[in-house]
């Protein structure tokens, strides 16, 4: 998987032979190690299947890259918005407009502080980092499609915008991006 992985994909994943089939997004991969990260919460039996395995255990299932990349290119202005699971998602995609040369902007909200994570991590690829909590605990109190409305109503103009998170969240990123 590692070796063909490309940025917005996403792998299938068992915890065990009987379990359900599991879609996971392509967190960050190591083609010179051979690995491959992926980022979920710990929810329902499958993911507290995983999140109880040690490190030599084994999965039954782990297949892909699936679905399609994001198409990376030189386009000038990128924002990515992430939250729940988005910024994991977003992280490679983030890497990978910075190498060809892009301006980017990364957004990621959460409800509150214990909730974000890899902020380190997309601080060290983006040009723009703004960190949202809809409680205050963290960054900037509110969500990140505020954050959008209110770069592009002081003049910033991406030339595209990712969204990767909740449906509200990717509906509500999409009618700012169409509105600007």
């Amino acid at each position: 998987v590692a070796e063909h992985v490309k940025p917005g994909q996403f792998v299938i994943v068992r915890a065990t032979e009987d379990g359900e089939r599991i879609p996971l997004s392509v967190a960050d991969f190591d083609r010179e190690a051979g690995t491959v990260t992926n980022v979920f919460l710990t929810a329902g039996a499958s993911t507290m299947r995983i999140a109880a395995l040690n490190a030599g255990d084994q999965l039954p299932t782990y297949a892909g890259p699936l679905g399609n990349a994001s198409p990376i290119e030189k386009v000038g202005s990128v924002v990515l918005c992430g939250g729940c699971y988005g910024p994991g998602a977003i992280f490679p995609m983030a890497r990978a407009h910075k190498e060809v040369g892009n301006h980017v902007t990364v957004i990621v909200e959460a409800h509150t502080r214990w909730l974000h994570y890899w902020t380190d991590k997309l601080r060290a690829v983006a040009d723009e980092l703004y960190v949202m909590t809809s409680d205050g605990s963290l960054g900037e109190r509110g969500l990140s499609f505020d954050k959008l409305r209110a770069l592009c109503q002081a003049g910033a103009k991406p030339d595209l915008v990712y969204s990767v998170g909740c449906t509200f969240q990717m509906s509500q990123q999409a009618k700012v991006a169409e509105e600007f």
